[in-house]
């Protein structure tokens, strides 16, 4: 589904304009991503401006929140969180979770990876940029795969630090698809 997405746009834009392009499916699994293994292990720390409900908690203007990056991983919140599933951050999933307490998900600070706000990452545009024009030219260019398959993101051994990395980096098979020739 992905590939086919990338394509279709790719054969009316160059990829300059691509990056720059609303496409769900793309940015779903860049989410999805985030979701298993977020790029920090720290969590955000807030301070709220004013009163809100948050998850179905009552917040009171001027408390500290820490929204935990492992709420994705719950499975109270997340239908089979093992599972790679970038369906579930597609509008009409989304839309479902609204009223509910999986609506907290979508929060703006669990959204991305770098923050909200006046404290946000001044490189964040970019970097979301970068990282969807290169995911878009590998799914363009390659058919990819484990080469040692698995059957849950749980399977990977994970090296824990301020950033969460696969470890050993597991091994990948790449074959260039038609569209890769010069």
């Amino acid at each position: 589904m992905l590939r086919e997405e990338v394509c279709a746009a790719l054969k009316s834009a160059p990829l300059e304009a691509l990056i720059l392009e609303e496409l769900p499916y793309l940015r779903a699994v860049i989410r999805e991503q985030h979701r298993i293994t977020p790029a920090l292990q720290i969590s955000s720390v807030k301070s709220v401006n004013c009163e809100l409900e948050l998850g179905g908690f009552h917040v009171p203007a001027g408390a500290i929140v820490m929204l935990d990056n492992s709420m994705g991983c719950d499975p109270k919140l997340c239908d089979e969180p093992d599972v790679f599933r970038p369906e579930r951050w597609l509008p009409a999933a989304v839309a479902a979770r609204k009223g509910t307490p999986a609506e907290v998900l979508d929060h703006r600070l669990l959204a991305a990876p770098f923050s909200a706000g006046a404290r946000k990452c001044p490189g964040s545009r970019v970097a979301q940029l970068e990282v969807r024009a290169m995911l878009a030219t590998i799914v363009r260019d390659w058919h990819f795969e484990l080469a040692t398959p698995v059957t849950s993101v749980r399977d990977l051994p994970y090296l824990s630090g301020t950033t969460l990395s696969p470890f050993p980096m597991p091994k990948f098979t790449f074959t260039p698809t038609a569209s890769s020739s010069p």
